[in-house]
């Protein structure tokens, strides 16, 4: 998955990383039920440490958009809770 990060952006990878993929999942292209990737698959992917991934993750899950099963990855909630409008100033989402 390329989720484009900005080093300089006052915003840390985490947040960039969870922003990127919370736009992904409220515009539907993440489906209810979907998978996410497995934290050391996209920590590789995005050449960061694997523990910025599952904070990510763990931020993604405490806004109740997706649950994390250990050993079984880390899936998008059924239902998506209403939430704000991001103004993270990200790019477009787009698929490699």
């Amino acid at each position: 998955m390329y989720i484009p990060l900005d080093h300089d952006s006052p915003l840390t990878l985490t947040r960039q990383i969870s922003g990127y993929l919370e736009e992904l999942i409220r515009r539907g292209l993440v489906g209810p039920e979907g998978r996410l990737p497995a934290t050391r698959t996209l920590a590789a992917d995005l050449g960061v440490n694997k523990k910025t991934v599952e904070a990510a993750y763990d931020e993604l899950s405490a806004r109740g958009l997706v649950r994390i099963r250990p050993g079984r990855g880390v899936e998008v909630a059924s239902e998506i809770p209403d939430g704000p409008e991001l103004e993270l100033g990200l790019p477009e989402p787009r698929h490699r």
